[in-house]
């Protein structure tokens, strides 16, 4: 049966001995404190409730939580090379198909109470470059706003 880790948060299928594949920890030892929490994944231009996300208290404070990569390196260098003496056309073409997927940046303003803010740094779980997604694990208060507010773009 499908079911999510109270440990990572992820829909997984537990092992024989009840662990989880993904973190290896049991999916019945749960407490009341897990129970509070989901994972969540944001998107570009989402909208965000004034909620902290740690505790699920009222907040009006955010953070800014920004990640970026770079797309291609200079192990590539010979290919482009290659690529460019024996057709250029090619190369030219390559070069206009791949000028907007160079650099990626994903950029979140996390609300974060004070009190959370000092207690701990936002950390994503995941980052999903590809789709310009970022995964936190949040408190349900947070969540269930976060799904109220965003509730009329479902489809955009």
């Amino acid at each position: 049966m499908i079911m999510k880790c109270p440990h990572c948060y992820e829909r997984v299928f537990p092992k024989q001995d009840n662990t989880c594949p993904s973190c290896g920890k049991n999916v019945l030892d749960t407490t009341e404190d897990m129970e509070c929490y989901d994972l969540v994944e944001l998107k570009d231009k989402q909208k965000l409730p004034e909620i902290c996300f740690v505790c699920g208290e009222s907040t009006k404070n955010k953070a800014k939580i920004s990640y970026s990569r770079k797309y291609g390196s200079k192990d590539y260098l010979i290919v482009k090379l290659i690529v460019l003496i024996f057709s250029p056309i090619i190369f030219l073409f390559s070069l206009i198909a791949n000028q907007n997927r160079r650099f990626a940046k994903i950029k979140v303003y996390m609300p974060i109470c004070g009190q959370c803010s000092k207690k701990e740094r936002p950390e994503p779980k995941y980052i999903n470059y590809d789709n310009y997604s970022i995964c936190f694990i949040v408190h349900k208060n947070f969540k269930d706003a976060f799904v109220n507010v965003n509730s009329n773009n479902i489809g955009k």
